[in-house]
């Protein structure tokens, strides 16, 4: 819809710098946040079929990048990228440095209540 904000992770993310909150015309942005930990766009999903620490291949991009670091998401035993729902904002950084070709972490958009 034409005026609504929408943001397309794998090319350019939510860097959750705040900004957008206090200037939304509508206020539909602006529900209290302060803190970047606060905000709630979606939720990260690993491709195990496709993600290369899945696949047994060293790599930390999202891990390494993610704003609510070693929070939203971290690293378990075998070094492989794990997230945590009730952390992960949606912000989709971690789709963004994703080095897999079609990125094997997405934001799926959060659940409308």
């Amino acid at each position: 819809m034409l005026g609504t904000p929408v943001i397309d992770a794998r090319n350019i993310p939510c860097y959750l710098c705040m900004k957008c909150p206090p200037v939304c015309p509508s206020g539909a942005l602006d529900r209290g946040l302060t803190e970047k930990k606060d905000v709630r766009m979606g939720i990260a999903v690993v491709d195990k079929d496709t993600c290369y620490a899945w696949q047994g291949t060293l790599c930390r991009s999202c891990y390494e990048n993610c704003p609510i670091f070693d929070e939203a998401i971290t690293m378990d035993a075998e070094l492989r990228p794990v997230v945590h729902d009730k952390k992960c904002v949606g912000c989709g950084i971690c789709e963004n440095v994703c080095p897999v070709s079609e990125a094997a972490i997405i934001v799926k958009p959060k659940e409308q209540k």
